[in-house]
């Protein structure tokens, strides 16, 4: 709290040295600032070599980086209240994780050629982005890049981009991508329910790789199912590897010839879906890219949230009521000493009564929740209301 309470004294005073000074190009080697009047410093051109996490930038409503840049930092730009429109010169080839996420007045983004990688979140929660420029040679958009930039309605990508990860565009309901016809960017949408426009043809079809048309989960005797369902075969594919994962852990993977696959005891966890098609040459599988990934959407759980209806505290004993379980397989209940923050657990709890047993006295504060095991794995409802208990 102290350091950024000293960051907003610092960026007073420099401005208020910056309006009642002129600055020379000999005395400010690192920043310089563009005036559109005499009293206001309307656009902020960076020329500093390093651009630093959290960059202190004031009220400025539009940012430059110069070419001159030659390293930026993720969340430089996040958060910036009074930003309007970002110009990226810099000699920088990626767009660095939530470079500017979270600029609720960002309305107009241009990227400069030499961009070939956009970060993980570097544009999200950006719900006035209107107009955004994606350089010509463009390979990747990571996860969430654009994600809940509402009022982004046209995007062109180019058929250089044979990535883009995860929820790139999640939520952004009025988005139409345009670009080329058979491009990595028209499967994705295709795949992933975007709008497209196509403007020409790819002049390399990415038709070289498996694209998933739908993640199917589904609760069978208490156990998730995952059925990852292709678009097609893959010309002289020899077979397909399956995955889900999280974005950087793979929990599980299997080989099949077939288009569709189908999981079993899939974790309950935010994961995706992913699949490659493989050729075997000399006994060796080669593998091609990565498909897009798809998100699991999981059945509901239904779990009873148990209610504690009383407590009492006696000799060396603690006696607990609470409500019946309706869809859960059991509760645990926890009684946890107030002085020492030592914890009595009784686990897998059937009755709505149960007693703790040989308690030595003092304070207690009493709590449970219920759960449901899926794949074998505990799945809980919320704590119940904690209630104070004395033992003698």
């Amino acid at each position: 709290m102290l350091v950024k309470k000293l960051k907003r004294l610092l960026l007073v005073t420099l401005s208020c040295i910056m309006i009642s000074v002129p600055v020379s190009a000999a005395a400010m080697t690192d920043i310089q600032f563009t005036a559109e009047n005499d009293n206001d410093y309307q656009h902020l051109e960076i020329s500093a070599s390093r651009v630093y996490r959290d960059y202190p930038i004031g009220e400025y409503k539009k940012v430059t980086l110069l070419p001159s840049v030659t390293q930026v930092e993720s969340d430089c730009f996040a958060n910036k209240l009074y930003v309007e429109e970002i110009r990226w010169m810099a000699s920088v080839d990626s767009v660095p994780s939530f470079a500017f996420s979270m600029c609720p007045k960002l309305r107009k983004v241009t990227i400069s050629n030499n961009v070939k990688k956009i970060g993980a979140s570097a544009f999200s929660f950006n719900s006035a982005l209107a107009s955004v420029v994606l350089p010509n040679n463009l390979q990747s958009i990571g996860q969430f890049a654009f994600a809940h930039c509402e009022n982004l309605k046209t995007l062109y990508v180019p058929e250089t981009v044979t990535q883009i990860d995860f929820e790139a565009f999640k939520n952004c309901d009025s988005l139409t991508v345009h670009g080329k016809k058979n491009s990595y960017a028209y499967y994705y949408c295709k795949m992933n329910g975007i709008p497209f426009v196509s403007e020409g043809t790819a002049s390399k079809p990415a038709t070289d790789r498996p694209y998933i048309k739908s993640v199917s989960c589904k609760l069978v005797n208490k156990q998730v199912y995952s059925t990852i369902a292709l678009n097609g075969k893959i010309k002289n594919a020899d077979g397909y590897q399956y995955q889900i994962y999280n974005g950087v852990k793979v929990f599980l993977s299997k080989n099949s010839t077939e288009t569709s696959y189908t999981f079993k005891k899939v974790p309950c966890d935010l994961l995706f879906a992913r699949v490659r098609s493989y050729n075997v040459q000399n006994g060796k599988k080669i593998y091609s890219k990565w498909s897009n990934d798809m998100r699991l959407v999981f059945p509901t759980i239904k779990l009873d949230n148990i209610k504690l209806i009383r407590a009492t505290g006696g000799t060396k004993k603690v006696t607990a009521q609470f409500s019946k379980l309706k869809y859960s397989d059991g509760f645990d209940c926890v009684l946890k000493n107030s002085d020492s923050g030592e914890k009595i657990i009784l686990k897998n709890q059937k009755r709505n009564t149960v007693t703790f047993k040989n308690v030595e006295p003092g304070i207690y504060y009493l709590s449970a929740h219920a759960y449901t095991k899926i794949n074998g794995i505990k799945q809980f409802g919320i704590w119940s209301e904690s209630k104070k208990v004395v033992v003698k």
